[in-house]
């Protein structure tokens, strides 16, 4: 509601640019429109999860992410598990490559390569 407010104001002080006699109008909408979305923003802070707030302010590249959720991530597709093997497993398929964190790959690959083919997990098929 917000944004549609805000961007009314601005166009309204936009289409009516042309007219100087209305200068106190036009700083009024872009004023109107400024603190709308101020507004708006405050609470888009307020309304994020305390937990991912440092997450959304964090720049990291994307190398830096995908090697920073490799030890931590469980999350994987359904019927493959909820453990950190799985995590890993669907961070190798939905990063590209460059992105992994190779080393890291590389050790998880060879520590778990030979047991995975005695015992395949869900997600160790032929197309993973």
């Amino acid at each position: 509601v917000y944004s549609l407010l805000a961007n009314i104001a601005m166009l309204a002080c936009a289409l009516n640019m042309r007219e100087f006699d209305r200068a106190n109008f036009i700083i009024i909408g872009v004023s109107v429109g400024c603190c709308l979305t101020v507004l708006g923003m405050g609470a888009f802070a307020a309304l994020m999860a305390p937990a991912y707030r440092p997450t959304f302010w964090k720049h990291d590249t994307m190398k830096a992410y995908v090697s920073r959720i490799w030890e931590t991530r469980t999350i994987a597709r359904p019927g493959w598990g909820e453990n950190s093997d799985a995590g890993r497993a669907h961070i190798v398929i939905s990063f590209s490559h460059y992105y992994w964190p190779k080393e890291k790959v590389r050790k998880w690959l060879k520590e778990h390569w030979l047991v995975w083919k005695d015992r395949p997990p869900p997600w160790f098929t032929a197309k993973w």
